[in-house]
């Protein structure tokens, strides 16, 4: 009965949904609104995408910048990592205008000259007067501690994408906002960057202009199953957008062919929401048989859906016998993982999974430390439950739960 217990308590945590709360912006404070598009052709939906030459405008107003030593936001831009492969960003009717406070002003910087400064991306930043924004101050507006800017023009884009050179993807308009401090640099380690979103407008209704062909809601990268002592490790990687609903992990015990609903996952979403962000999902199957089957069904909104490849999985060779154990657990700063058996093993790898199912370790050990006690440095994380994956190689050898303090 206890072994029963344990197992229902762990699948409880696996596969409870995790649903964000909204966070605050670390430093500013502002909105990214989709103003339009024009294409050669297309409605920019998920069923007509936008074709041929494509233009996206968006703007973003900054209200507020707050530091806990200055308020100078020095950074208004696309990241690198938010622009498509091909696509160009150029300033949209804003252009140059004067710094909220101070003499400086806010200059747009090319792909080109971002890249030879070496700045995070293309957009506006704060200049006094030598094209360089490296080595300038930025705009601490009016106000202190709380900076606000009510005189400054929203920073407008405009993304140019070449459906000749860019894949279908779901463009979705992100800002990045950064501060420079009191070290006269484009970035201050206290305010590393903050990233807005357009939540809404659009053909979509959800800030997004589909484009160069036909993408869904919900983009498959990773799914897996391992085998361990305590059941059956179901993984999956995705990204999904507002018009998608949810995932339901199906389960086959037989051939393959018949399927059962084993569990129903929200799907997580960032900090402000309709993103395209990219989350780990988890579900421990504590009820596995000598053959197990699994499938995603994917499904949107509207109701339409689609299937995951399956993939199985086989426990033959797990063996009942424990071969590891943890102590102490709960454990506070230091978890030791302890061999319980005469094999010898070229390498171990400690895999730690957080009650969300993210990995938060990893803790690789050669031959010479696989065959001793296994020390693992878990001081940095905090107080909950969590999950010990050991491998070899590819092989899952056991997973052991681990309460933290």
């Amino acid at each position: 009965m206890k072994t029963l217990h344990l197992l229902a308590f762990t699948a409880a945590i696996w596969t409870m949904a995790f649903v964000p709360e909204p966070v605050a912006a670390q430093c500013a404070k502002g909105t990214v609104t989709l103003t339009g598009f024009t294409s050669t052709g297309g409605q920019g939906t998920y069923a007509d995408p936008a074709t041929g030459n494509v233009e996206i405008n968006f703007c973003f107003t900054l209200t507020d910048f707050f530091e806990s030593n200055t308020n100078w936001a020095h950074g208004i831009y696309v990241a690198w990592e938010h622009i498509p492969p091909g696509a160009v960003v150029c300033p949209g009717p804003t252009g140059e205008q004067n710094a909220q406070h101070g003499s400086r002003k806010w200059i747009f910087i090319d792909s080109t000259k971002a890249a030879i400064f070496g700045l995070p991306g293309p957009g506006f930043y704060v200049d006094e007067g030598d094209g360089n924004p490296r080595n300038n101050y930025g705009d601490n507006g009016i106000g202190t501690p709380n900076a606000k800017f009510p005189d400054l023009d929203p920073f407008c884009f405009k993304v140019k994408i070449d459906c000749g050179k860019t894949p279908p993807t779901a463009f979705l308009p992100q800002v990045t906002v950064t501060g420079d401090g009191t070290t006269g640099g484009w970035s201050n380690p206290a305010c590393t960057g903050d990233v807005f979103r357009a939540i809404d407008g659009g053909p979509n209704g959800n800030g997004t202009v589909v484009v160069c062909g036909v993408v869904l809601p919900v983009k498959l990268l990773q799914f897996r199953a391992d085998a361990g002592r305590q059941g059956i490790l179901v993984r999956w990687t995705a990204s999904a957008d507002n018009l998608f609903s949810h995932f339901e992990l199906e389960k086959s015990s037989d051939d393959g062919t018949v399927f059962r609903l084993l569990s129903k996952i929200d799907v997580r979403r960032g900090p402000i929401g309709g993103s395209n962000e990219i989350f780990d999902y988890s579900y421990l199957d504590g009820f596995a048989s000598s053959f197990n089957a699994y499938r995603l069904k994917l499904l949107e909104k509207d109701g339409t859906y689609r299937y995951s490849p399956i993939i199985s999985v086989s426990t033959t060779g797990i063996n009942s016998k424990n071969s590891f154990s943890v102590f102490p657990n709960p454990a506070l700063d230091m978890a030791l993982v302890r061999k319980l058996t005469d094999q010898r093993y070229p390498e171990l790898t400690v895999k730690l999974y957080n009650a969300e199912g993210r990995t938060v370790d990893i803790f690789h050990f050669d031959a010479a430390q696989s065959n001793r006690d296994l020390y693992l440095d878990i001081a940095g994380h905090t107080k909950g439950h969590y999950l010990l994956e050991v491998s070899t190689g590819d092989q899952v050898l056991e997973t052991l739960d681990l309460q933290k303090f």
